[in-house]
């Protein structure tokens, strides 16, 4: 497969990820009902389903840095949030504003912006290198 079409096809399943992220854990009827508890897993398991889909889309890329970028700040994230989501569930130690912004930091990390970000850079890059 060409990197063109894994760029592309990578770009609809993070969407795809995305919307179900957004639907089924963020803002759907079901949500109301939903345990505090499963709706955080269902954003943890969302946010490391992105992960991989990214890496594989990037892997091969001709900005050769974006694969271990990719990875290097989900990676991050991932373990700053698991690391707050913790410290919140045994302490109650953060009040609700900074709890907003950590969920701020999953919704963008959860969405198809840090891919496209990418993707705008290299386009950025080769029509800056012609």
């Amino acid at each position: 497969m060409s990197q063109k079409a894994k760029t592309w096809l990578g770009l609809l399943l993070i969407s795809i990820i995305a919307y179900l992220d957004y639907h089924f854990f963020t803002e759907g009827y079901a949500v109301r009902k939903m345990s505090p508890i499963i709706r955080q897993g269902g954003h943890l398991v969302i946010l490391i389903a992105m992960i991989p889909v990214g890496y594989w889309a990037l892997k091969n890329h001709p900005l050769h840095w974006a694969s271990k970028v990719w990875l290097r700040a989900y990676a991050g994230v991932l373990i700053f949030i698991v690391t707050i989501g913790a410290i919140q569930r045994f302490t109650r130690f953060f009040g609700n504003v900074f709890l907003d912004k950590i969920q701020e930091l999953r919704s963008f990390f959860c969405s198809p912006l840090p891919y496209l970000f990418i993707i705008i850079l290299y386009i950025l890059s080769s029509r800056a290198s012609k």
